[in-house]
């Protein structure tokens, strides 16, 4: 789908539908799913502010992304 601005509905709207797809992979599904040990609810609200903030929409993203990722 193409959007015709970039605003926190439409970046929310894409993060939605790749970690929709996502779920939905065969292969990346398992991956993530150990990953994120059941916080899929938690995690993708988290992406969709790490997201708002990396363009610049909102500031609200206080975490370690690449703390986060290290471990896995």
């Amino acid at each position: 789908m193409k959007y015709e601005r970039i605003t926190e509905e439409t970046v929310g709207a894409l993060v939605e539908r790749f970690y929709a797809k996502i779920r939905g992979d065969a292969v990346l599904a398992p991956i993530f799913d150990k990953a994120l040990a059941g916080r899929w609810d938690e995690h993708v609200p988290t992406m969709r502010e790490f997201w708002c903030s990396a363009l610049r929409l909102k500031r609200d993203y206080r975490g370690d992304m690449l703390a986060a990722h290290q471990k896995l």
